[in-house]
């Protein structure tokens, strides 16, 4: 580079490279030497940027017992040792999950389940988010919607009834927890 004349300093930019290994902080020596001056040097840090991610084959379940499969990735090349991979959710009302994954070595990736929790209580779709957590690695997220799943349910007294003057009682219950609101049922 040419410091131009009339000039005390030059800028220069000054990009990162991505080597794709989880090798910890880096650091850079910059030097600059021009004839008749004396060296010098300035060292920068250049700090790991690996990621996990977190895929799921489903992006909403029924809260009625089901479960999704989740998928976590690393994104370091370096494949030679096993990472341990801390799993949580946001709201383990609505969603659980194991608490821990172990993605061996020479693989990128490994699956764990989400099982979604039956809270009996109509209370709408809840959006629960998974996080995926390792050190050194940014942490992976994804978003799970987990719709309700109460139901009505119809009882009758009698099997059957004749035609001719005879009542029987029906009774239409709802299968939810909170009954501090009316409902309509028809």
């Amino acid at each position: 580079m040419i410091i131009p004349a009339n000039q005390a300093s030059f800028e220069f930019p000054i990009a990162d490279v991505d080597d794709a290994l989880l090798d910890g902080p880096q650091n850079v020596t910059f030097t600059a030497t021009a004839p008749g001056y004396q060296g010098a040097s300035a060292v920068i840090e250049v700090l790991d940027r690996e990621q996990l991610a977190v895929s799921l084959a489903s992006n909403s379940i029924s809260e009625n017992g089901r479960s999704v499969t989740g998928t976590v990735t690393r994104s370091n090349s370096d494949l030679g040792l096993p990472i341990s991979v801390q799993l949580s959710t946001d709201n383990p009302d609505e969603a659980t999950v194991t608490a821990n994954v172990q993605i061996p070595a020479q693989q990128t990736s490994a699956t764990f389940t989400i099982f979604a929790v039956d809270d009996n209580i109509l209370d709408g779709t809840a959006s629960v988010t998974i996080s995926a957590m390792s050190t050194g690695y940014e942490d992976g997220l994804a978003t799970l919607n987990v719709t309700d799943h109460e139901a009505l349910s119809v009882t009758l007294t009698d099997d059957s009834i004749s035609e001719r003057n005879r009542m029987t009682t029906g009774v239409v219950r709802r299968g939810n927890t909170d009954v501090g609101s009316p409902l309509t049922v028809q």
